[in-house]
């Protein structure tokens, strides 16, 4: 992998993790003319969680196509073992205990306060049947249209994804394979449809297809969002002003200009930091892309206990939302370092199943 590019992929990691915690601060007791509501003042929310973060999620689907299989001249059945051993190590054991830890955490919601989420239901009344949906879609639903429902943790769905990509992840290397650079194509019509496999999200496929085809053809990503950035930001602006004047915020599940704008947005963001890690010298520092995992894996629950406690204890003034917008993701993330840096240095075995990705030496020693 050049060099410029685990670079980018390093960098970006923190950042990223952090606009994924942005998208989940929501509050739901706001003032009637709160800046977050739906209409005409709602262009901070939107323009931050909607739009820039909106291409968090994409942009790890990219990363995790890439790095996928690295660059190999032909599918080995041995190559693609390992990887699932892997991926059943980072990916379906975090998976199944933080799943289980937001369950019990909703049950006891449920005896101790008597509360329902509004999203999951009332644990209580769950049958054995219902805890076993619970961990793919509490939805239940086998739908090839609208949202593809998530489970009891809702931001695992994006595991969820890389889990079943894994698995599918020969049918994309034959595809690139034997398609080349076109496979994109092929990727990105898929990702325009308004159906999805269930449980399985056409924006996976799309990015995660991009990466693997980038890789195994060579291609400098980083280059090619630098060159066509211009028009990416055409595109993104165009969409974006469309998207605005024809929904004016009610958003529905399936808009076709955000399916062109989240892909503008990512070839921008790559280009930017691209452009600015060309020109820095500055030093990264490892904890912040090595935390990013367990942030992701964490912030579910302190993220909404935290919104919680805004939207009940403080005053329901838009200043003090304004304010809790832009710290709650400051203190998950700053708060999660914390606890990784602790994990690693002291309790590395309990790092290890929590995450399923050991700690190296080198970075151990970076951290002391």
């Amino acid at each position: 992998m050049p060099e410029h590019i685990s670079k980018l992929i390093r960098f970006l990691r923190f950042p990223l993790i952090v606009g994924v915690v942005f998208i989940h601060t929501n509050f739901s007791s706001l003032p009637e003319d709160s800046i977050f509501l739906a209409g005409g003042g709602n262009w901070l929310k939107y323009g931050l969680s909607e739009v820039l973060c909106g291409a968090c999620v994409p942009l790890f689907f990219l990363f995790s196509g890439y790095l996928f299989y690295g660059k190999t001249d032909e599918f080995r059945l041995s190559l693609y073992g390992n990887n699932l051993l892997k991926r059943a190590r980072t990916l379906l054991m975090p998976y199944l205990i933080w799943n289980t830890f937001v369950i019990i955490c909703l049950y006891l919601q449920n005896i101790l306060t008597g509360i329902c989420n509004q999203r999951v239901g009332c644990m209580t009344d769950y049958s054995v049947t219902d805890y076993i949906w619970a961990y793919l879609d509490v939805t239940q639903q086998f739908s090839f249209e609208g949202a593809s429902g998530s489970p009891a943790c809702m931001p695992f769905w994006y595991l969820r994804d890389l889990i079943f990509l894994s698995i599918l992840s020969p049918i994309f290397y034959y595809i690139v394979r034997y398609t080349k650079q076109f496979g994109i194509l092929i990727f990105f019509l898929i990702y325009l449809l308004p159906y999805h496999l269930p449980h399985l999200t056409n924006t996976g496929i799309f990015f995660f297809g991009a990466g693997m085809c980038c890789r195994q053809n060579d291609v400098d990503f980083a280059a090619y969002c630098k060159r066509f950035a211009a028009i990416a930001a055409v595109v993104a602006i165009v969409c974006i002003a469309i998207e605005v004047w024809f929904y004016r915020f009610d958003l529905p599940v399936y808009r076709p200009t955000r399916r062109l704008y989240i892909p503008a947005i990512v070839m921008l963001i790559i280009a930017a930091t691209s452009k600015y890690l060309e020109n820095s010298e500055r030093k990264q520092h490892l904890i912040l892309s090595e935390s990013s995992y367990f942030i992701f894996l964490y912030h579910a629950i302190p993220t909404a206990m935290l919104c919680a406690l805004v939207d009940q204890k403080l005053p329901h003034h838009d200043i003090i939302y304004l304010l809790s917008y832009f710290m709650i993701p400051l203190i998950i993330g700053g708060l999660g370092v914390l606890l990784y840096y602790f994990l690693n240095r002291y309790m590395p075995h309990v790092n290890l199943i929590l995450t399923g990705k050991p700690v190296h030496k080198t970075a151990q020693a970076n951290y002391k």
